[in-house]
């Protein structure tokens, strides 16, 4: 099995802490506030109304980030404000792949709560930047998250999970810098479109 990869550089390239300071500054929250960022379609199998839900067991400096669009949007919106968590939750809307780093390096944690994924591209690239990463043990996600080392799983349909892992990687000591780490080492060696590049031009060959 070959997968699908990261472009490195791109998502590994420094960035500017005055300029994400002003991003964070931008979405109405403060330094101190942990953001959890999720960058996907806004539809069902992506889980982002159980992120939404988990808020609620949370403290209140603990805020979210949804980058990107879908059908969802405005149901998503409404459960915001039913919820009562309007200044806690941002709406990015659907972003360039060229800002995307910027995005998820001013952010703290990223999650996906999916009910169904293949690769998971987004996970990759948040691991890239290094940021800990939470999603669900669903389709192609344990074949590169193995909870407590290249990431923390929760489970699907479960906003309390959600919430119990984001609590996990900030309170369980070392446990965020060896997921950073351990998931930066894991996506330069396994999901490098360079060495992907390699693999597929070596099938190729043999046949």
């Amino acid at each position: 099995v070959i997968p699908n990869g990261v472009d490195i550089a791109r998502f590994t390239a420094p960035q500017d802490t005055s300029a994400l300071s002003a991003l964070r500054t931008q979405w109405g929250v403060s330094q101190e506030d942990i953001l959890v960022v999720t960058a996907s379609r806004l539809v069902l199998k992506n889980g982002t109304d159980d992120l939404i839900r988990a808020l609620t067991f949370l403290p209140k400096n603990y805020k979210l980030i949804i980058a990107g669009d879908g059908d969802d949007r405005d149901k998503l919106r409404v459960l915001t404000q039913q919820k009562q968590l309007t200044e806690r939750v941002v709406f990015l809307g659907g972003l360039s792949h060229e800002k995307l780093p910027s995005v998820l390096k001013a952010c703290d944690i990223f999650c996906r709560p999916s009910l169904s994924e293949g690769l998971g591209i987004s996970f990759l690239e948040a691991m890239a930047v290094g940021l800990p990463i939470i999603g669900t043990p669903v389709g192609g996600i344990p074949d590169f998250l193995q909870d407590g080392e290249t990431g923390v799983f929760c489970q699907p349909r479960d906003p309390e999970s959600i919430a119990k892992a984001v609590l996990r990687i900030q309170n369980v000591p070392g446990l965020r810098d060896t997921l950073i780490v351990r998931g930066s080492a894991l996506v330069s060696e396994s999901y490098n479109w360079e060495n992907i590049a390699e693999d597929i031009g070596k099938m190729i060959r043999s046949i």
